[in-house]
């Protein structure tokens, strides 16, 4: 009903925020050949694309990017953690693999570790992807959607890294609670 009052006068009802589910945005994600580029060119320990490694490995936000001491770096065992403090005060504890850790923990150490200024970051993200094009779902009115075809660079933000990370851990299989409590 809510619908239909929104598109008939042109005006958004209190209770429109209560869509269904199905109406809900999907999440753009990078393509599986991006997360590629961003984890190879991580290896070479280039600063901005071990960042972007690190936010789709740990699926970080740019707040706990931008957290990151040097009291952030824990090892236990063979295990390796980025720990910060996240959303609300509560203890954000990453298990990283321990190349990338060892990658971000250089970084940090030398002073290279690029996690101070977020406009900058975003700019190398939309860099290094490129222009390739993907499917997007755009809201065009209350509860109306069309698909259309973007560029990567035009889309692509640090929260699409996130999303990317969370949609390639429940890719192998993990609910929701193990992805938060990894």
């Amino acid at each position: 009903m809510l619908k239909v009052v929104e598109e008939t006068y042109g005006c958004r009802m209190p209770m429109s925020a209560c869509k269904s589910k199905s109406a809900d945005l999907e999440p753009i994600v990078l393509p599986y050949s991006q997360i590629e580029n961003i984890l190879n060119a991580a290896k070479f320990g280039a600063a901005y694309p071990v960042l972007m490694a690190l936010q789709i490995e740990g699926c970080m936000r740019w707040d706990d990017l931008y957290k990151i001491n040097k009291d952030s770096f824990e090892e236990s065992g063979d295990k390796k953690y980025i720990v910060t403090i996240g959303k609300n005060s509560q203890l954000c504890r990453r298990m990283i693999r321990e190349d990338l850790w060892v990658q971000v923990k250089n970084l940090f150490d030398s002073n290279n570790l690029p996690n101070k200024n977020y406009d900058r970051y975003c700019s190398e993200i939309k860099k290094f992807v490129g222009t390739e094009k993907i499917n997007v779902k755009i809201e065009i009115g209350y509860g109306r959607y069309v698909h259309r075809k973007e560029p990567l660079n035009k889309v692509v933000s640090s929260h699409v890294l996130r999303k990317t990370g969370i949609n390639r851990w429940r890719s192998r299989g993990l609910d929701d609670a193990t992805i938060r409590n990894r």
